[in-house]
């Protein structure tokens, strides 16, 4: 894998493997996960980006837990995780080992709507991360959630382990806030990068 760096807007993505070692300093208040949901969407996302699987990531627990070694680098203020069925508990399970304030919100999948997905918000304060008001009727979709995280939640930089559809550094951009955000397949950053310069 090539280690570029793509200087994105009011952020910075880096070509780089969760497997190996990050060396740069992380600088920020609020970290935003939307890994591959299951092992199965795991295994495509290094087909996507014609990468191999590292070896160690034998089960999607040994990956998520490799997650959380970045979420204790970083140590953002607020948390926020999407997460489908399969690993809900798993996530929420790993985030009340680190947060004093874990909530679930129910949402839909932004690109497919009949797809239910959960938001955890983790926060180490007495207050809980800035989140939306539950909607009665149809929950927020994710890319609305993630909208109103960046407009509205006061922090200043969003850290992306795992680069996805490119919606928080687009939104994080687009309000004047810094991200950076660590990237597998080059496709992606160079999509971004089409969106947001």
């Amino acid at each position: 894998m090539t280690h570029e760096t793509f200087k994105i807007g009011t952020g910075v993505v880096y070509m780089h493997e969760l497997a190996d070692e990050f060396k740069q300093k992380i600088r920020a208040d609020c970290l935003y996960l939307d890994p591959p949901s299951c092992y199965r969407q795991l295994k495509a996302a290094y087909t996507r980006a014609n990468q191999p699987m590292p070896e160690q990531y034998d089960t999607y627990e040994t990956y998520v837990k490799r997650l959380f070694q970045y979420v204790g680098y970083a140590q953002p203020r607020w948390l926020y995780i999407e997460t489908g069925i399969e690993n809900k508990v798993l996530m929420t399970s790993m985030c009340k080992k680190r947060y004093k304030n874990v909530e679930l919100m129910e949402c839909q999948s932004y690109y497919r709507g009949t797809r239910r997905c959960w938001i955890i918000s983790c926060s180490n304060e007495d207050e809980p991360a800035p989140s939306p008001v539950p909607r009665t009727g149809r929950p927020w979709d994710t890319s609305t959630y993630i909208r109103w995280i960046c407009k509205n939640a006061d922090f200043n930089c969003v850290f992306s382990p795992v680069l996805s559809t490119g919606k928080i550094e687009f939104y994080a951009h687009k309000n004047g806030k810094k991200f950076i955000s660590l990237c597998l397949n080059r496709k992606k950053a160079v999509k971004l990068r089409g969106r947001i310069d």
